[in-house]
Parts: structure tokens; sequence; C-alpha cells
């Protein structure tokens, strides 16, 4: 520093001002250190940042996610709150990359800010007309056990192209923890922690435990992530448990231990039990590892051998026990689904530049290029998964979601192109509270104002009347090909009252299936076996579950409901889904 610049400081380096002494040594420790470089480098990003925004919401268009898309989720009228936000982040990661040792970040803080992140979006309602699928499929291992579910899978329960592996985990914690929604809620936000820490682990075992931490923390630069860890579905426990098989795996490579081993194979047997689309994963990641670890002298990469076949004999046996289940689902999957779901296609430009931060895609391109020019192979067990997903066509960011920690792993790489410490940390700071900002700022406000909150609003409230049971009447939607009734387990995720299911009047004439159609599920979803029909007393609360206001008169003529009194309506809606839930709840 010049001489006579430095009054300020000095005055502070006093005994009476010992706090403001430790942060005038740390910035000055900063100034000195690659100054120039430095703050070239530090302004170019936090302008990069303020020219990101207005550059992604002006082509917004592109963002073609069929949940969170930009289009919808990002409104006009909050444009300057928004800029206001980013200028503050721009500023305050400044302070926060000198005092916030991110790269030496303790466990126990990694995975609790990692559920931290995700807790404000307990208060959001569940999206997706999936999440009663997996509801209903737990439910009955919470009425029936664990026995009769592994035997009544895909017989007793319906199982549509679902597989077993979350509805049971959902159903071991509601029959445990209680059949409150925030069980599932906890048990996913712990979930992503897990996932956080497996990867700073991965990270360290690659390279070093800086770039795990950073890895680590990066998983947070997606709102889209963010935004679906408390919702009742797969995706996340898909992830989790393709990063736990990865870890073993490395384990395995590592030590060899039979233990490792054991955890290898039932990481495996679980990944094959969650999602259809994370096999040939499983199929090809052993040999991924065994690869990059060629040329091991001390037998460690035939024990990966072993691992694979021993995990081949067993999900071969869990196969042939239900081939019948697998077989019909996987026909299904070959065309109902995969035809429906073109209609739902969302590109790889929409997830890596407006469901992530584009400074994390960019810094993974960033890892590739390094490790290329560093011929650092490693970086194959994380760069093929990339290559197998456009191989295999999967577009849509929930199917995507499980490689967002090799992404992260890429990009804590890449970001080591940085010689600068400083500027590392300023990097993910700044993509890690843009994420939160477009997630808590935009996702959550949207979500909560959309109709399927008139749900969770509707459960809620049922609780607080004396009656246990309340019949419940699905009116048709008239927009829409879903069908109504499928909305009934997503109300009942929010209530302990008892559901009876009465049919609704005036139901349109059975639509043929359709390939094309990727609400085809919610027409051959059976309720019966869930919620009873049968003869309503005249007690009963009734709740009719629509896409507009009812026309009561009407309804109490063609259903022979009795005329009562409206005791609450739930009416939130949007014009952005075709499917809408509101909500009517009439007492006697």
């Amino acid at each position: 520093m010049r001489p006579g610049k430095n009054t300020i400081i000095d005055a502070i380096h006093t005994d009476r001002a010992p706090g403001f002494k430790v942060v005038s040594d740390r910035i000055i420790k900063v100034r000195q250190h690659d100054r120039v470089v430095q703050y070239e480098k530090i302004l170019a990003i936090g302008f990069a940042t303020l020219i990101v925004f207005p550059l992604l919401y002006l082509f917004r268009s592109f963002d073609n996610n069929t949940l969170t898309s930009w289009q919808w989720t990002v409104p006009r009228q909050d444009l300057p709150l928004f800029m206001s936000a980013l200028i503050m982040i721009v500023i305050s990661a400044y302070f926060a990359a000198i005092f916030c040792r991110l790269e030496d970040m303790k466990d126990h803080l990694l995975g609790l800010t990692a559920c931290l992140a995700a807790i404000p979006f307990w208060f959001a309602p569940e999206m997706l007309l999936d999440s009663g699928r997996y509801f209903m499929q737990s439910q009955y291992l919470v009425e029936n056990g664990i026995l009769s579910f592994l035997s009544g899978w895909g017989r007793d329960i319906w199982s549509w192209t679902d597989l077993p592996a979350s509805p049971f985990l959902y159903g071991i914690i509601r029959r445990f923890f209680g059949e409150s929604r925030l069980g599932p809620q906890i048990f996913n936000t712990l979930v992503l922690g897990g996932t956080v820490l497996l990867t700073r682990a991965i990270g360290g075992r690659l390279w070093n435990r800086r770039v795990g931490c950073m890895a680590g923390l990066l998983i947070l630069g997606s709102p889209f992530l963010l935004a679906l860890v408390p919702q009742y579905l797969n995706d996340l426990h898909v992830m989790f448990f393709l990063t736990l098989y990865l870890f073993c795996l490395l384990q395995v490579s590592d030590t060899g231990k039979t233990g490792w081993m054991a955890a290898a194979v039932g990481a495996a047997l679980f990944l094959f039990l969650s999602k259809f689309s994370a096999w040939p994963v499983l199929m090809l990641l052993p040999f991924v590892v065994g690869l990059v670890d060629l040329g091991d002298k001390n037998g460690k990469t035939l024990k990966l051998v072993i691992v694979a076949g021993a995990g081949a004999l067993l999900m071969a046996l869990v196969f042939f026990a239900k081939h019948d289940v697998f077989i019909s689902q996987l026909r299904l999957l070959s065309s109902f689904q995969a035809e429906g779901l073109k209609s739902w296609q969302e590109s790889y430009g929409s997830t890596l530049f407006f469901q992530i931060h584009p400074f994390l895609t960019i810094a993974a391109g960033a890892g590739l290029v390094r490790a290329w020019r560093l011929r650092d192979r490693k970086m194959m067990m994380l760069a093929w998964f990339p290559l197998l997903a456009v191989t295999l066509g999967m577009e849509r960011s929930r199917y995507l979601l499980p490689f967002f920690p090799l992404l992260a792993l890429m990009a804590a790489y890449g970001l080591e192109t940085f010689s600068d410490i400083y500027v590392r940390r300023y990097l993910a700071i700044i993509m890690i509270l843009f994420s939160l900002l477009i997630g808590y700022g935009a996702y959550l406000p949207f979500f909560r104002s959309s109709s399927m909150m008139n749900l969770k609003l509707a459960g809620e409230f049922l609780d607080t009347l004396p009656a246990v049971e309340m019949r419940v009447v699905a009116l048709p939607q008239s927009r829409s090909t879903g069908r109504t009734e499928a909305a009934i387990p997503i109300l009942d995720i929010y209530t302990a009252k008892q559901l009876l299911y009465m049919p609704g009047t005036s139901q349109p004439e059975e639509l043929p299936d359709s390939y094309t159609d990727s609400l085809q599920f919610s027409r051959s979803m059976p309720l019966t076996h869930y919620y009873r029909s049968g003869q309503p007393s005249a007690e009963q609360p009734r709740i009719i579950i629509s896409d507009m206001a009812p026309d009561l008169p009407q309804l109490s003529i063609c259903c022979g409901m009795p005329s009562g009194r409206v005791e609450k309506t739930f009416s939130r809606h949007t014009e952005v889904y075709k499917y809408q839930t509101l909500v009517t709840v009439i007492t006697y």
C-alpha cells in the first residue's frame, strides 16, 4: 500500500478494536496477494454475473423446461428487484470469498449447508401428479407391512413404470416416523446432504479435498435440483445411489476390502430398483472405474469385476422373480412413455444454462479441457456420463438430475484453472447465491401460486375439521386430458383425514389409450383399493376437486349430493398448465 493511504487501517490496529484488526489484516493480505490480476478477474466475474441474468431473461423462450421454465417463473415486474439482489450478491460474494474458506469446510458444515438450502422448499406443494403414485405405493407398505409390499409389488400394488426403491423408502419413513409429509421431506433433505458429502469424498479421492469441497458446494448451483428435494419423487434417490455406487467402487479399487464390495453390491441393487434410466449407467460404471485404474497389480481391478458380477447375478434373480412385472413395465416404457414424453421434451440448453448456473456448465467444460491438457485420465470416470446421456437421448432435466454431482466435480476441477484461491471462492459463491436467488425468488413463489397449492392448503384445512371421514368428488378436466381423480392421493399427502372416493358427475366418455399423452397414467390409476367408495352419510363433509368453480346446484341434482354450506374454497390457479386443481369444501 502507498504511504499515507493506510490511516484508517492504522487507526483500527489498536487494542480497543481487536475485531477490526483481524478484518483489516485479512483485507491487507488479500490486497497484497496478486493484487492486479485478482481484482481484474473478480471485476470481470462480477460484471459477467450482472450481464448473465438479463441475457437469460431475454432468451428465456429457449428454456423449455416443463416445470420451472423461466418463461413463467421469472416475472417481468420483479426484474428491478432481481437486479438489485444480484448487485448485493456480487458485492457480498467478494467479502465472503475473503473470510469463508470453502475449500477447508468441515464435512458436518458442508452437509448442514446443503440441508438448510433445501428447507424453504418444504413449503412448496407437490407439483407433479407422479407424486400421487409414489404416495399410494408407499401407503400399501404403511398399511400391510414390508413383506406384503415386496410380494405385492406390480400385482396388488399398481406400479405403472415405477420401480419400488423410492416407495419402499417412503413407506418405511411413514410407517415408523408418522404419516406426515414432513417425514419424507426431512428424509429427502438428508439424502441431499448425503449426496453432497459423497461428492466431496469422491473429489477428494480423485484429486484432493479442496476440489471435493468445492464440488459438494457446487451441487447447490442448480435451483432446479433444490426445488425437487422436498417433492414426493424418486429422482433425488437415483442421484444419491449413483453417487454412493461410484464412491463404493472407488473404495473397492483403493482397498479391496470385502465390506466395501458388499456395500457396492447393495448400492447397485438399490440403483437397479430406483429407475429404468439408471440401468445403462449401472452396467457400465464398474468397467469405467476399472479402466481408469487399469494396470493395478494388487488384484483390486479384478475385485471390481467380482462386484459387477455379483451385482448382475443379484439383479437377475430379482428380475426373474418379478419378470412379468418388469416386462410389462418395459413395454409401457417403449410405447406410451416413450411417445408421450416427447410432448414434454426438454433441451440440453434449457438444463445446462437455465436450470443450472451457466458458469457451472462453463466450468465443467473447462474441467474437460484441463484434464485433456494434463492427460488426467481420472476425468474419464465423469466425462463419459454426458456422452451416455446424449447417446440415450436423456433430455429431460429430471433424467439428467442424477448426473449433477458428476457435473459439479467436473466444474470444481475446472475452477482449478484459476491459480488464485479467492477467484475460485468468488466464482463458487456467485453460482450458489445466484441459484438460491432464482430458487427462492422465482421458483418457490411460482409453485405457491399454482393450483397445486390448493391441495396443500385444503389438506391443512381439513385437519381442522372435526369429521374423521370425508367424501371426495373429482369433476372432469375441461382443458386437460389428465384425470382429476389423480389429484386425490396428492390431497391425501397433506391431511390425516380418511378420504373416501365418490365418483363425480357428468364424466366425459372414456378416452382411448394414447401413445402421445404424457398423462395417460392418470386415467389408468386405480383408486378404489386405496379410497373405498360407498354410500356416503349425510354428515360427512364433501371435498370437490375441479378445474373451475363448480356449479353446486347442478352437482346436487346430478350427483345426489345434499345441499350444504360452502365452508372454504381454494382457487389459486395459473394459466401455464391446462391441468388445474381448485378445491371446494362443503360441510353439513
